[in-house]
């Protein structure tokens, strides 16, 4: 029994030590992390206008993706930022490949930003000012329906990706009870709202648009590009 009381305060002694290397990884782990997810939130804010932004690295160790140079994968979130000058903006993106050294530069993003109906109001406003206007979603038809003055003007419109111009195209429209003709649509279609989705942060391009539940949903793409030297202004 005595012999054996040695061996045993070592292997408690060996498994202390194991725990309190443990506790320093894991605190060295969490403080890399957080470090790195402020510093590209950071770096972010300055391209998106207001609101929060949050990042989060993926599930990679960051105490490897540091000794590496780069991270494989990070997301990125912000909300009621404005875009564009459009405001109530979410941004959902992936950023793929962040480099750590020298600068930090991402070799590509995929993103979904959401035009909540507010942004979708202020937005059709800008071509056609009526008081009362309110904005419905119809993702099965994949159309907008605004009303105004008290529901005694109501347009249906489609969104629609022109090259990198977002426009919300007439599809019908009733005035006071009466619907408007073909031809009295198209003239609706000369003042419907467009607004340039080029020069977007991240490099970012439009590449579809569809209607949700939520609002309206933008699925983008971007290649290179710096995180620490904008492109571009909102």
């Amino acid at each position: 029994m005595r012999r054996l009381l040695p061996r045993t305060r070592r292997g408690r002694r060996a498994l202390l030590g194991i725990a309190a290397a443990l506790v320093v990884v894991i605190a060295a782990e969490t403080s890399l992390r957080l470090a790195v997810e402020h510093k590209v939130a950071g770096l972010a804010r300055r391209q998106l206008d207001g609101g929060t932004v949050s990042a989060s690295i993926g599930s990679a160790p960051a105490l490897l993706d540091v000794a590496r140079g780069h991270v494989g994968t990070l997301s990125l979130d912000a909300d009621h930022v404005r875009l564009r000058r459009i405001p109530d903006v979410s941004v959902d993106a992936t950023l793929h490949d962040l480099t750590l050294r020298g600068g930090h530069r991402v070799d590509g993003t995929d993103a979904t930003v959401t035009l909540a109906p507010s942004s979708l109001t202020e937005l059709a406003g800008r071509a056609v000012r009526l008081p009362g206007l309110s904005v419905t979603t119809s993702p099965q038809q994949g159309t907008l329906s605004f009303d105004a003055l008290g529901g005694l003007a109501h347009v249906v419109e489609r969104p629609e990706l022109r090259g990198d111009d977002l426009s919300l195209v007439p599809q019908s429209a009733t005035v006071f009870g009466r619907s408007l003709g073909a031809s009295q649509v198209r003239q609706l279609g000369d003042r419907s709202a467009s607004r340039p989705l080029s020069g977007l942060p991240f490099g970012l391009e439009p590449r579809a648009v569809r209607v949700a539940p939520t609002g309206l949903v933008i699925s983008l793409h971007g290649g290179p590009t710096d995180l620490g030297h904008p492109e571009a202004t909102n």
